[in-house]
């Protein structure tokens, strides 16, 4: 899988992010288990298994540190599901008593694959499981061919389907509750569950976190004009051209008729005013849905080292907004620091 075919979608990596957070302790306490299972065979076996056991816990453990500061958590994780295959894999090879059933334990890892991942790597990370099962009945010159590594096989392709099917079931439930049904960008639940999630981050990474609360320029008169018809087509074409500006670890919501937030982790005033000024220059020089429109923007972050707190830097961002509109629209503002009181109402995330 190359790496330029891991760049996941806004709900892909959401649903990424969710799943690995709600599975964690889980997964953990699945490894050990399976860890203490081969230690009682160790007898008959030998300590390889067992020592690839520890190994992929290892491997897990230090996958959960590094999502916390990566910018593509997809990445880490493929990477770590790799890792964790081999690591069975060798273990299995260098047995003192391989067999074709050990071989199920490649299969272990596809459930979590299925639950975290879209389908296009689900099929091909079964491909790569089956694969290694191949290779290693090779390697370990185990008998009876094809037939030997039939079952554990079908045990893995089983395990995929299954767990495919679930997780496409979830996801039609979850995406209902989390995505705009317009534009396909997360909503302000989805958001509500990010900016925790990005909280808890802060105080292990310590790294800031950047807030640009975006507003499309009298989109009311624009409405009253044309039509609801052509906004909403305005909208989704400028979710498009939004999306394209954004870094591959950037999330974009939308949380109003016309506004939207995109969630930085990592990122200071600096860097987002960056990107909000980019975001900005997008929209104003490519007609949308045959029409010109242009955006505000407003930046703020939280300060490195302190605990990311969503309300206060959403705030501060709003409130440069509502700056940036006075200042005549279509420009972007940065929060000045210390700013906390935003001049009109906020935007709720819950609910």
């Amino acid at each position: 899988m190359a790496l330029s075919a891991l760049r996941f979608a806004d709900g892909e990596r959401a649903r990424l992010l969710d799943m690995l957070a709600r599975t964690e302790c889980v997964a953990r306490a699945t490894y050990l288990g399976l860890v203490v299972a081969l230690g009682c065979l160790v007898p008959w076996i030998g300590a390889s298994p067992v020592i690839a056991g520890v190994l992929t816990i290892v491997d897990w453990s230090v996958a959960q540190m590094l999502v916390k500061r990566a910018r593509r958590p997809e990445v880490v994780f493929v990477g770590a599901w790799l890792v964790c295959q081999l690591l069975l894999a060798g273990g299995i090879l260098w047995s003192s008593s391989s067999s074709a059933a050990m071989l199920t334990l490649l299969a272990v890892a596809i459930p979590g694959a299925a639950g975290s991942f879209p389908l296009r790597f689900v099929v091909t990370g079964t491909g790569i499981t089956v694969a290694l099962m191949v290779a290693t009945a090779s390697a370990a010159g185990l008998d009876g061919g094809f037939a030997a590594v039939s079952m554990p096989i079908l045990v893995a392709i089983a395990t995929a389907a299954l767990g495919s099917a679930l997780t496409l079931s979830d996801v039609e439930h979850r995406e209902a509750s989390v995505l705009d049904p317009l534009t396909g960008l997360l909503n302000r639940a989805a958001l509500s569950r990010r900016a925790a999630e990005l909280t808890e981050q802060s105080v292990v990474s310590g790294m800031p976190v950047a807030v640009i609360v975006g507003d499309i320029d009298q989109f009311k008169t624009f409405n009253d004009r044309f039509g609801h018809s052509v906004g909403d087509a305005v909208l989704v074409a400028l979710a498009d051209a939004m999306r394209g500006s954004l870094r591959a670890f950037d999330l974009l919501y939308r949380v109003g008729g016309e506004e939207f937030v995109v969630m930085m982790p990592g990122a200071d005033t600096e860097q987002a005013s960056i990107v909000a000024e980019s975001l900005r220059a997008t929209v104003a020089q490519a007609p949308l849905a045959g029409h010109a429109v242009t955006m505000s923007f407003g930046v703020a972050a939280s300060p490195p080292g302190a605990e990311f707190a969503y309300e206060p830097v959403f705030a501060a961002a709003d409130a440069a907004l509502y700056v940036a509109k006075g200042a005549g629209r279509n420009c972007v503002e940065v929060s000045i620091q210390g700013d906390r009181a935003p001049s009109r109402p906020t935007m709720a995330v819950a609910g």
